[in-house]
């Protein structure tokens, strides 16, 4: 349940929110959450009813972990959209261009690495990891409000995002997301997240609960 932050805005708990121990360079601010373990920040720490079981350390820069680095050439030829609104479809690896599963529709997708420019998905993400991880690679746009069904464990589904703009991960999520210039949002409506959570910024929105996963997957 271990949360780290590097260098930017605020690393924030809204109320319902649970956490473990949680290293922050930026300003900590608990409101309403509950962090298992301690808490230390660079800056100050803003407990307004939230309870904390360890120390509370402020003022005190912390010694991160590594972050993973995300190291992406994407493909200069790609295969075209994927839109899948009904039904099923499985997919290759590859380069592909906007990547739209509906609600209702499951892709599914096996070892190796796709590439895509937007994603969105309302569907189910159907991951057959047995032969190794799955690597999902973006450069514009993740909005999530959808479903994972995996048969291993969950670092072996890697989303790792390129671009600036937010994360959107709005329903139960469960593998490893890599978004270094970007802010993650693991929120509403209320759920549990499983895995391991690289960015910016993390922001965890109120009842939402994160579980971490070791993240011992290497990168390609």
């Amino acid at each position: 349940d271990n949360a780290g932050t590097g260098a930017g805005d605020d690393t924030v708990l809204h109320n319902g929110a649970t956490s473990g121990s949680i290293l922050s360079i930026p300003p900590v601010k608990l409101l309403g959450s509950s962090v298992s373990g301690s808490v230390q920040s660079g800056s100050g720490v803003q407990n307004v009813g939230a309870t904390v079981t360890g120390a509370v350390i402020a003022n005190s820069v912390p010694t991160l972990p590594a972050f993973p680095q995300l190291n992406v050439t994407f493909p200069a030829q790609s295969i075209g959209d994927v839109n899948v609104q009904v039904g099923s479809r499985t997919l290759a690896p590859g380069s592909y261009d906007n990547l739209s599963v509906a609600m209702g529709a499951t892709l599914s997708l096996r070892t190796g690495t796709y590439y895509f420019k937007t994603v969105h998905v309302s569907g189910t993400l159907n991951l057959e990891t047995s032969a190794g991880a799955i690597h999902m690679d973006v450069q514009s746009s993740v909005l999530y409000d959808g479903s994972i069904v995996s048969n291993g464990d969950p670092s072996r589904f890697v989303l790792g995002y390129v671009g600036t703009g937010p994360v959107l991960i709005h329903s139960t999520f469960s593998g490893v997301i890599i978004a270094p210039n970007a802010t993650l949002q693991l929120g509403l409506p209320k759920g549990a997240h499983t895995g391991a959570f690289f960015a910016s910024q993390i922001k965890v929105f109120q009842g939402v609960q994160v579980t971490q996963v070791p993240f011992a997957c290497t990168l390609p």
